[in-house]
């Protein structure tokens, strides 16, 4: 049986919480164990984390810290984890399907690289806060290439679940030290590590039920003042994430990159140096999302890229 360490940071999350963890420790077929790094609670997240380990003995570990906010909390994690078989991510609020990690492993298994820095991604049923269904964030059609990816990053990390090499060589950015407003998110560097060196598997099935809560920070199911706001801030509040991961997984990661990734990452590193064109003409970065492709356009442009 397959061992999966589960890596969750929580923020303030006492409500749901308990739903989501018993629903981790539900998964069929594996064994999981859960890694927390909370970051900074005030309410009653501690305490519910701490009746939990309890319940659930030797099978969920506890690390507090101050508050560094989602992401770099979450990239924390990768240097927290202990050995596992594999490795996923989890939000504080959301509900998995019995069979999401079995699932996963099976594809990840089935493609045979199981060595290499793999990662498994899936569609996922967005909720409201009482799991209503709200929508279907679906990636069946997402071309699986690094240039698609930055220009629009659609695979959710709540979803994914990646090899050991993959948490290795993912954890290495936690030694960068990344421009406040530059910070990336966690599941941007891993799925750059999978795209980069290893290989992306995509599952089309939903196995997870992702509440969007409304003081989410992402746009899904929020409505659409939410979404002008969080793409507005995505042009031009967020500037220089792509450029900034792709110069560290230049540093970080000589002698994993495949050669065209490693073409592609040196002109998205030094766009400003005269290839915003190489860029702004690159028929392979495209999502599948035309107004995340032009918001891609549009920061490479203004040098926000």
């Amino acid at each position: 049986m397959y061992k999966i360490n589960v890596l969750m940071s929580t923020y303030n999350g006492e409500k749901y919480l308990r739903e989501q963890v018993e629903s981790i420790m539900a998964q069929e077929n594996v064994l999981t164990i859960l890694t927390v790094r909370d970051d900074g609670s005030t309410d009653g997240t501690i305490r519910t984390i701490k009746e939990l380990m309890r319940e659930y003995p030797v099978r969920i570990r506890l690390c507090r810290g101050k508050n560094v906010g989602y992401k770099r909390s979450f990239t924390k994690l990768l240097d927290y984890a202990e050995p596992a078989d594999f490795y996923a991510f989890s939000d504080q609020d959301d509900v998995w399907m019995p069979e999401k990690l079995e699932k996963a492993v099976e594809m990840i298994t089935a493609s045979g690289e199981t060595d290499g820095a793999v990662l498994y991604a899936s569609s996922d049923i967005v909720t409201d806060e009482e799991l209503n269904q709200t929508g279907f964030h679906d990636v069946s059609d997402m071309p699986v290439n690094i240039e698609s990816f930055y220009s629009r990053a659609r695979i959710a990390g709540c979803t994914y679940v990646f090899t050991p090499k993959c948490r290795k060589l993912s954890a290495l950015f936690n030694h960068i030290r990344f421009r406040e407003g530059a910070v990336p998110d966690h599941d941007f560097i891993v799925g750059t590590v999978a795209l980069a060196c290893g290989k992306l598997l995509v599952d089309g099935n939903a196995y997870i039920y992702h509440r969007r809560m409304r003081s989410s920070a992402t746009s899904g199911g929020n409505g659409i003042v939410q979404r002008i706001k969080v793409e507005s801030e995505l042009v031009f509040g967020r500037k220089g994430v792509q450029s900034s991961v792709a110069g560290a997984a230049l540093e970080l990661l000589k002698g994993e990159l495949t050669p065209e990734a490693e073409e592609f990452l040196t002109w998205v590193a030094e766009y400003k140096k005269g290839g915003r064109r190489k860029l702004l003409t690159d028929k392979r970065m495209k999502s599948g999302v035309r107004l995340g492709d032009l918001e891609t356009k549009i920061k490479i442009i203004l040098g926000n890229y």
